[in-house]
């Protein structure tokens, strides 16, 4: 399978890094504006700066750039896109109705954990995609970086992204504070910081390890002990309506999404 990559930011180099570290059957091309960003991939994949070769013979397209600029770039790669050629962009916002140009066409919504191999991915296909052709093509390119889950109703991507893509940020703050609170309470900030990171990852771990289904509140009851020091805690937070400022936080993120969708 041919893959070509356009943009070389944080998403495209992981991508890139992912599919060349998978070791698999693709055949990657890299394309950006300005060298810098080509040479870690020197000798590993095909680079080139002029986007319509890069294209012409692709069977996968990544748009890994900015929102503002991927619905001109698809009608400027048009006409050299072959005609079964799926291009999937990566731009927050940017709808499938505004992907003009090319029949084939999909988005993909990765998150901050494509850099560790660890994104879950939402895929969402455009009316002229073929499924039993697309899909196992963009779910093999995507899984280079993580976990895939297809969403079927575009409009439910302004939610996936503030909880999917925004998300991990909501939750960097929960463990910023958690440092904070923890240096107040006499932790030399490094150690803070690293007992932070822990309450993190094992939330996270057993979260996983749990399978897909698992409710969160049934992990948390598995250390709340009655009348305990987690009880305690989370009783304050309680208080504090922690979990009302989660929900506006979700709220807010989706309806930017919205706003960021309209043209």
């Amino acid at each position: 399978m041919k893959v070509t990559i356009i943009g070389v930011g944080g998403l495209g180099q992981a991508l890139a890094s992912g599919l060349l570290e998978a070791g698999t059957d693709i055949d990657l091309t890299i394309c950006a504006r300005r060298p810098g960003g080509l040479e870690p991939f020197a000798g590993r994949a095909r680079l080139l700066f002029d986007t319509r070769d890069a294209v012409d013979d692709a069977d996968v397209v990544v748009l890994a750039v900015k929102p503002k600029g991927t619905p001109e770039l698809l009608q400027h790669l048009a006409s050299a896109l072959p005609s079964d050629a799926v291009v999937v962009s990566c731009a927050a916002g940017v709808s499938l109705a505004r992907l003009e140009g090319h029949e084939v066409v999909a988005r993909a919504m990765p998150n901050i954990g494509a850099q560790a191999r660890a994104s879950t991915t939402a895929l969402c296909f455009g009316p002229g995609c073929l499924l039993s052709r697309d899909r196992p093509r963009l779910t093999q390119v995507f899984a280079a970086v993580g976990s895939v889950r297809e969403v079927g109703d575009e409009s439910q991507l302004h939610v996936v992204t503030a909880v999917g893509a925004s998300g991990p940020a909501f939750v960097l703050l929960a463990c910023e504070a958690l440092a904070d609170a923890a240096v107040e309470q006499g932790l030399s900030r490094n150690e803070a910081l690293a007992w932070s990171r822990a309450a993190v990852v094992a939330a996270a771990a057993r979260l996983g390890n749990d399978g897909d289904n698992i409710e969160p509140q049934v992990i948390r009851s598995l250390v709340t002990s009655p009348a305990g020091t987690t009880a305690a805690g989370l009783a304050a937070l309680e208080t504090h309506t922690v979990r009302a400022a989660f929900a506006d936080a979700v709220r807010a993120a989706t309806r930017r999404s919205r706003e960021l969708a309209v043209p």
